[in-house]
């Protein structure tokens, strides 16, 4: 059974066949990687991309519409792991803190002490985003986040935030640092 998005290659996420009549009566959105033949598929749960349909998943409302992942767990876009992290790219405290750091820009792995450049003043007038210091990219979250500083994991993020890029298909299969 096809698990990848055929538009981007993402990985799918299922959705209730009364949630996406719910989704559609409610948003009127545009889904791009609903198959127009949903209605008559014998599943009740419908395979959608959460890259593609991250709106119309709800990514921008306050509670996102259930999903099952391809692991089957029950959750919403909100609560997909490459979601939650990228809300630690602006830390500069916990970047600091922690052992190793990673780009899900370019996926490179470096020490917190290889930062030099940040931006995005806070409050107290402290820089709090850590600009990569391979690429020069803000996209640098850290392991006190919690979330893994791995490839796989980085390549995840980079894929759902930035976009699948060609040219990082040979850093993916390289070997974690």
């Amino acid at each position: 059974m096809q698990w990848n998005c055929k538009r981007c290659d993402f990985e799918l996420v299922e959705v209730r066949k009364d949630t996406i009549a719910e989704i559609i009566e409610s948003l009127k959105p545009n889904f791009l990687s609903l198959s127009k033949s949903w209605k008559s598929h014998k599943s009740e749960w419908i395979k959608v991309c959460p890259r593609c349909d991250s709106y119309t998943l709800g990514m921008e409302m306050e509670q996102g519409f259930p999903i099952r992942t391809k692991s089957g767990d029950r959750t919403t876009i909100h609560n997909l792991d490459f979601v939650k992290a990228h809300k630690h790219h602006d830390n500069r405290e916990e970047i600091l803190k922690s052992e190793k750091c990673g780009c899900f820009y370019c996926l490179e792995i470096f020490s917190p002490d290889k930062i030099f450049e940040w931006h995005g003043e806070d409050e107290n007038g402290i820089e709090q985003i850590a600009m990569c210091p391979e690429c020069g990219i803000d996209s640098v979250i850290g392991s006190a986040s919690g979330y893994p500083i791995e490839r796989n994991f980085l390549s995840k993020m980079h894929d759902f935030w930035m976009g699948p890029y060609e040219g990082f298909k040979a850093r993916r299969a390289s070997p974690v640092n």
